[in-house]
């Protein structure tokens, strides 16, 4: 419902700026004005129209509306709206660019409950304004279609960020000890040089005896600590592999539920959209989804004309410049959906 309604107050906008979302108060335009011009008023703007239009389909009252999947939304009317606004030069592009990542996000949380019917009659319904720009996406979105896929997905993706975090967790105990087996060595070797030199001082039940055994039996300790944490990490790595084939029979939703999606848009359009999400509470799990799942940057600047498909970005947040293994994709686990739920109030 939540999406619904952003979408259909999305669609209502303007797509020319020159068109404004409100004009002088007007009455509902009669069946001939397109054909003699009498009642037509090309500026009445297209919230309005909307409004209309969907309500004559709907057989309701113009100020609510029945959405597809059982929604229901208020659209705006235009003495509500005001008589002097302009909506910035393409607003609507990157509104809509806005949209899909929720769409998706919807999508996948609809199969995590169980309500595969009303996930793929918002794909059906919602998939031709996002056909063109993010065919490959939809395409992706079409072959995990089942509460069963979207929970494999989800705990694969989880298992191998549990997986990816153990083999760094043991690397470091393995450069760690790896670091302590050199300095034994060290001292050892300087230890039997000394022994050479002088044989009684190491001598049977002296200190330096004892300590030279100490160093022998850390040193034999490590050898077989590292050895041990070596196979682990080799089982490990040949799990991620088996993960990472199963994993890449569907990369998009794989990226979607484990990275968050990078959205630039510009302040007009932040401006538009956080008042509009502010504005109902059916549009809480919306906000909760940009907030959670979503990096919004704002920019200082007039909105774009064309939004290019949008970038996923590791959840962490690290830099993906550090360490040595920085280009390697570090997944992070999704959150469950009764969690982000708890978190959203």
């Amino acid at each position: 419902e939540g999406f619904t309604c952003l979408v259909t107050w999305i669609l209502s906008l303007p797509d020319d700026p020159a068109n404004p979302i409100a004009a002088a108060a007007a009455s509902r335009p009669s069946s001939d004005s397109n054909d003699n011009g009498g009642n037509h008023r090309p500026h009445e703007g297209l919230a309005n129209l909307v409004k209309h239009s969907l309500a004559a389909a709907a057989n309701k009252k113009s100020e609510q509306v029945t959405l597809p999947l059982g929604a229901t939304a208020v659209i705006p009317s235009v003495e509500s709206l005001g008589h002097h606004i302009l909506l910035p030069p393409s607003s609507k592009p990157e509104l809509l660019n806005v949209s899909f990542p929720l769409m998706v996000h919807t999508y996948c949380e609809l199969l995590t409950c169980g309500l595969e019917h009303t996930a793929l009659a918002l794909l059906d319904t919602y998939r031709h304004l996002y056909d063109q720009i993010h065919p490959s996406e939809i395409a992706d979105m079409e072959k995990c279609n089942s509460t069963k896929m979207i929970v494999e997905l989800n705990d694969d993706v989880t298992a191998q960020s549990l997986v990816l975090a153990e083999i760094k967790s043991l690397n470091n105990h393995s450069a760690s000890f790896q670091k302590k087996k050199i300095e034994i060595e060290k001292a050892l070797g300087a230890m039997r040089q000394q022994q050479q030199m002088n044989p009684a001082q190491f001598a049977s039940g002296t200190d330096e005896e004892r300590r030279l055994r100490e160093h022998e039996h850390n040193h034999g300790k490590l050898s077989q600590n590292l050895s041990r944490i070596k196979r682990k990490v080799q089982e490990l790595t040949e799990t991620n592999a088996s993960l990472t084939t199963k994993l890449a029979t569907n990369v998009f939703i794989r990226k979607v539920r484990a990275m968050k999606w990078n959205l630039s848009i510009s302040t007009e359009t932040f401006n538009l959209l956080s008042g509009f999400l502010s504005s109902r509470d059916e549009l809480l799990p919306m906000s909760a989804l940009l907030q959670s799942r979503c990096h919004l940057i704002v920019e200082k600047r007039d909105p774009l004309p064309f939004c290019p498909p949008a970038l996923l970005e590791d959840m962490d947040g690290r830099d993906k410049n550090e360490g040595k293994d920085a280009k390697k994709v570090r997944w992070a686990a999704p959150t469950h959906p009764v969690a982000r739920a708890i978190e959203a109030g």
